[in-house]
């Protein structure tokens, strides 16, 4: 089929190539937020579902869905779906190293590329295919500057965002109610998901951090928003009870979400109050792309502790990013990650448990109206999104 001619010169026809707007992971609610945001402009927008669709295409509130086909991440029908779409663009919002190498030559559309940078340099395998796009797309200011540094001058800045409708402070003792939460306990939450060798998002590092800490203040409970064995990634993972076990931390110091619930997908009311109920959102990962939790958490007044590295220190503004301990070669990437230090993490722990109550309460005020003014989907859509569109319609025409 041929592309449908748009003669609407107002407006773009884009094919936002990500996880369906309805699946609880990161790439679905920011995909879902960005079609939000696009739809918004007045531009019209179709899916193309690298996750959450098999089969048949649907409609999801007036837009098309179009299913993977022979490939999972739908690369083999992403451009013949943007000619039966008539699509001026295409928007990926996905890790573009998962796509095979020759995919820029497949695609005759024009592309615009959004891809997470977690570690250093930009790898080898982003970078070939970044160069091949035609609008290569960075949503933290330190993965821009990483482009950049690759010569991938022509990238763009939009940074992903957060619904502050919903992720906003509320009364602590009112979402430990609604959860069931002990009041008098010392809430520290961790959300990340259980999979991949090495760990990532520091498991080990902070449940080391956690034993130290909680012989001090045996009221303290950690709450992992995650599955006691690994979830994916063929079993690589964490064994939770195990390395609990081997650390001596107590069973009852440690609590996780119910698996039919992360199966499912949490609401993102319930996560507010998980946020708001929480005394501090532990996430020193050894990089991030962003790290949504990192600013979620901030936006609902909770302090976080994350690691001085990648998109982390740009988002820790109610917390402490902690100095890593050295770096860590991902051979599997080719790039750095940064390992955890323990040490750090339990002083981090220390000094936010021991920080004044109006402090804190400054801290937090200042933290969720940063991130409000910075990263809500109002700001993101007309800071960012617009011009971006704008520049593309005026290229294209």
């Amino acid at each position: 089929m041929t592309k449908k001619q748009n003669l609407d010169k107002d407006k773009l026809r884009i094919l936002l190539w990500s996880a369906c707007p309805w699946t609880k992971v990161g790439y679905g609610t920011q995909a879902k937020g960005i079609a939000e945001a696009m739809l918004d402009l007045g531009h019209e927008v179709a899916f193309q579902s690298l996750f959450g669709l098999l089969g048949a295409s649907i409609n999801w509130k007036g837009v098309p869905i179009y299913p993977a086909r022979n490939h999972p991440l739908g690369w083999d029908v992403v451009e013949s779906n943007a000619r039966h779409f008539g699509a001026d663009l295409i928007v990926s919002f996905y890790d573009i190293w998962a796509l095979p190498l020759d995919i820029c030559g497949t695609i005759k559309t024009p592309w615009a590329a959004m891809t997470p940078v977690d570690g250093t340099p930009v790898q080898e395998v982003t970078v070939l295919r970044l160069q091949q796009v035609t609008y290569p797309v960075a949503f933290a200011r330190d993965s821009l500057k990483l482009m950049q540094e690759a010569e991938l001058n022509d990238a763009t800045y939009i940074p992903l965002g957060i619904d502050c409708n919903v992720f906003k402070p509320s009364s602590k003792q009112a979402a430990r109610d609604a959860l069931d939460i002990p009041q008098d306990c010392y809430l520290m939450t961790m959300i990340a998901a259980n999979k991949g060798f090495p760990c990532r998002k520091s498991f080990p590092e902070v449940l080391q951090a956690f034993a130290r800490f909680r012989t001090c203040h045996p009221e303290a409970i950690l709450y992992l928003h995650s599955t006691r064995k690994p979830f994916g990634s063929s079993g690589n993972g964490i064994y939770f009870d195990a390395i609990i076990d081997d650390l001596e931390i107590p069973r009852s110091s440690v609590a996780f979400a119910p698996e039919n619930e992360l199966v499912v997908g949490v609401p993102d009311e319930q996560m507010a109050q998980i946020y708001q109920a929480s005394d501090v959102l532990l996430s020193p990962s050894m990089g991030e792309g962003f790290g949504l939790p990192i600013a979620e958490a901030q936006a609902c007044g909770c302090p976080v502790i994350t690691q001085d590295c990648s998109a982390m220190s740009e988002l820790t503004i109610n917390g402490i990013a902690c100095k890593p301990l050295t770096r860590w070669w991902q051979p599997g990437l080719n790039y750095w990650w940064q390992l955890a230090d323990v040490n750090a993490i339990r002083d981090a722990m220390e000094r936010l448990y021991c920080q004044p109550a109006d402090v804190a309460q400054e801290n937090a005020r200042q933290g969720a109206e940063y991130i409000k003014n910075v990263y809500s989907w109002d700001v993101v859509r007309d800071m960012y999104w617009k011009p971006f569109l704008e520049r593309v319609r005026e290229e294209l025409w």
